[in-house]
């Protein structure tokens, strides 16, 4: 079944096959791309399938598709999925779109994505993580509730991280 939350301007749900090409090209644009790793076309497009097969398999958590509710414009992704494979943790993020930036709608999802995951009690924390210089994100973040942990190294990169206890 596709995961549906509703939020006030979006819609958080599955991928459709068809949205390929609008996965591959919020990746492949470098302001989005600049607090994430770097990847080729072919690993994103690898991202994307397997982000289908998670769904054939009944998981649970995984990237959903952001869309705006007023003219059903492709927003971005959101994702939720489970951390470093530590029972009861879920990391959330998103990716948007840069015509979405600045509107209040990384805070919308995140919350949105926090709540969703309030419903599993096998659930107890909620991470996420920055880059350093992030700072935009880290105000979502600390906004939604997540507070700073202090600093990891994920992929050669030094992240902040960000942990929510939800029980």
């Amino acid at each position: 079944m596709p995961l549906l939350i509703e939020t006030k301007r979006s819609v958080i749900r599955e991928f459709y096959p068809n949205e390929e090409d609008a996965f591959v090209a919020l990746f492949a644009d470098p302001r989005v791309n600049q607090h994430l790793r770097e990847r080729t076309e072919d690993e994103i497009r690898t991202m994307f399938r397997d982000t289908l097969a998670e769904y054939a398999a009944g998981s649970l958590f995984s990237n959903w598709a952001v869309i705006d509710k007023g003219n059903d414009s492709f927003v971005g992704m959101g994702l939720l999925r489970p951390y470093e494979d530590k029972p009861g943790k879920l990391e959330v993020g998103y990716a948007l779109n840069v015509p979405y930036w600045g509107r209040g709608l990384a805070s919308e999802i995140t919350a949105a994505l926090i709540n969703y995951a309030k419903q599993f009690p096998n659930i107890d924390e909620i991470v996420a993580v920055t880059t350093t210089n992030n700072y935009p994100s880290q105000k979502v973040l600390t906004r939604s509730g997540l507070t700073l942990q202090g600093n990891i190294v994920r992929n050669n990169t030094e992240l902040c991280l960000f942990k929510l206890s939800i029980k």
